[in-house]
């Protein structure tokens, strides 16, 4: 699963900025948040496995922007800056909305633990057990889909990988963890402060390097 675009907002130089999406509707809603900016970036979509090696084979990238897993694949790589985007309370209640609204009382939550800042636990909101259990890999957030599904879980929210765990199961619903304008919008922000940032070291650096040569 790898893809990779280069949105160019006229009149605009490309920042050295990859969007890193897991799912196709957070890679086509990027561009968008890019343009109300007034910035030009990459965006990719790719799976935990492919991207070190994507963002490897695009040495004009200094910032990813990125979520859950591949945040953690992408810290691999020397040199590149990473910006989580994080999940809102007002997306993860919308999305646990969609579920409540069908009628489900038992709804987990499965994904990368950075995606909810560690959080873990079980919680009755919106007159439904919710239970949140992250996992350290993708593996371990299908075994735990399946093994939630055993235990009598009627839907899931999660990541493209819990995501799909529960739609193959075939009895269960399951909503993708969408993350929204605002959030891509606050981790693009970030990675414009970071690229100024290391515009300035730059500069230094090649002011005391020509301080030093005379």
């Amino acid at each position: 699963l790898e893809c990779v675009d280069s949105i160019v907002l006229f009149g605009t130089p490309m920042l050295p900025i990859l969007l890193l999406s897991p799912m196709q509707s957070i890679a086509d809603l990027a561009p968008q948040v890019a343009r109300d900016l007034g910035i030009s970036i990459h965006v990719a979509t790719s799976d935990d496995a492919g991207a070190e090696r994507l963002v490897r084979e695009h040495p004009e990238v200094e910032v990813v922007v990125t979520r859950g897993g591949l945040a953690e694949q992408v810290r691999n790589i020397p040199g590149i800056s990473v910006v989580e985007i994080a999940m809102s309370l007002n997306e993860l209640l919308s999305n646990l909305s969609t579920l409540t609204g069908k009628g489900f009382s038992r709804i987990g939550i499965v994904s990368h633990a950075n995606l909810f800042s560690g959080a873990a636990g079980n919680f009755n909101i919106l007159d439904a057990e919710i239970s949140i259990r992250p996992q350290e890999t993708e593996e371990a957030i299908a075994a735990m889909v399946r093994q939630m599904a055993e235990e009598g879980f009627q839907a899931f929210l999660g990541c493209r990988v819990a995501f799909t765990t529960a739609r193959e199961l075939g009895v269960v619903d399951a909503v993708f963890l969408e993350s929204g304008r605002t959030s891509i919008k606050a981790a693009f922000m970030q990675a414009m402060r970071i690229i100024k940032a290391k515009e300035k070291e730059k500069l230094q650096a090649a002011q005391l390097a020509a301080i030093i040569d005379n």
